[in-house]
């Protein structure tokens, strides 16, 4: 990350499929989820997926609802729907309160992933209401 250099990144998140991933690997994983100089967010959605902290649940939202540059053309917002089910993982309130956020402010996609998050939880979407 000191050197902003997003091959490494692609190389490192690789590397942590192949071996697993550490808690250590939290912080750095949330700092990359607002970090514009590389091209690996799905693959950090991924990686936060599987350490299921609810320390990243703010992350996993923000990158459930915004658009990088470089996947403008992506009209099924797979990088935003694989961070709702990112979140679907996720124990805890802070998780479920993210998904009925989504469900209120997210695209299409985006919003019948957090729909279907939440009845995955046992959650009724009438009762956000």
């Amino acid at each position: 990350m000191a050197e902003r250099d997003g091959d490494q990144v692609e190389m490192a998140l690789i590397v942590a499929d192949r071996f697993g991933l550490s808690p250590a690997c939290l912080e750095p994983l949330i700092t990359l989820c607002s970090a514009d100089w590389h091209h690996a967010h799905e693959g950090v959605v991924s990686a936060l997926g599987t350490l299921r902290s609810p320390a990243s649940v703010r992350a996993l939202q923000h990158l459930a609802d915004w658009v990088p540059d470089y996947l403008h053309y992506d009209d099924s917002r797979a990088m935003g729907v694989k961070a709702v089910w990112a979140l679907r993982r996720t124990p805890g309130p802070e998780a479920e309160e993210a998904l009925w956020g989504l469900l209120a402010s997210g695209s299409g996609d985006v919003r019948e992933a957090a729909a279907k998050g939440l009845r995955s939880r046992g959650v009724s979407e009438s009762e956000g209401t």
